[in-house]
């Protein structure tokens, strides 16, 4: 979640919250359940949608530990160990690549630095090895940065719900109140 908050001062500050590591831990134990849960029963899945839900909740988890664990997970190791053995392993790297240091205040003197702040907070990192920081962050506040861009987003966003939802109701339709 992005909040957006406006101060005084001259400068931009972001306020990173990470969830905390056993927060982690326990998502990472919920993605690997979905991950080996998929790939173990896809093909007794009878129910096409269930299947499909399965597919993209696999397909999020082994997302999400590649951004993670970027270059120190083992090929085959999801699958081919023990639950217990790959979530000890797992739990492991949560505590090798945790980005304590990220978390806090940091202020910065320009709204570029800030967004580029932003930018390599909630992106694929360049390097290969470089685990990426946004899958351990739960809450990014920022005072002064851009409070236009979030005004913007926030009404183009709710511009277009309501004309989706206008269209689905069909011509005449009320629109909802909010």
């Amino acid at each position: 979640m992005t909040e957006y908050h406006f101060h005084e001062r001259n400068d931009f500050a972001l306020e990173v919250k990470l969830f905390g590591v056993e927060e982690i831990q326990e998502q990472v134990s919920e993605l690997l359940k979905s991950y080996r849960h998929y790939h173990r029963h896809v093909g007794r899945m009878e129910d096409e949608d269930a299947r499909q839900d399965a597919e993209e909740t696999a397909n999020l988890a082994r997302d999400t530990f590649l951004a993670m664990f970027r270059g120190r997970l083992e090929s085959g190791i999801l699958l081919g160990e023990p639950e217990e053995a790959v979530l000890v392993r797992l739990a492991s790297l949560v505590r090798e690549v945790y980005p304590s240091a990220i978390e806090g205040v940091t202020s910065k003197a320009t709204a570029a630095d800030c967004s580029e702040l932003l930018v390599r907070l909630t992106s694929e990192p360049t390097g290969a090895w470089e685990p990426a920081i946004w899958p351990f962050i739960s809450v990014i506040r920022s005072a002064r940065l851009a409070s236009t861009l979030c005004e913007e987003t926030m009404t183009n966003s709710s511009q277009s719900l309501l004309e989706s939802t206008h269209s689905e109701q069909g011509p005449g339709a009320r629109r909802p109140p909010w």
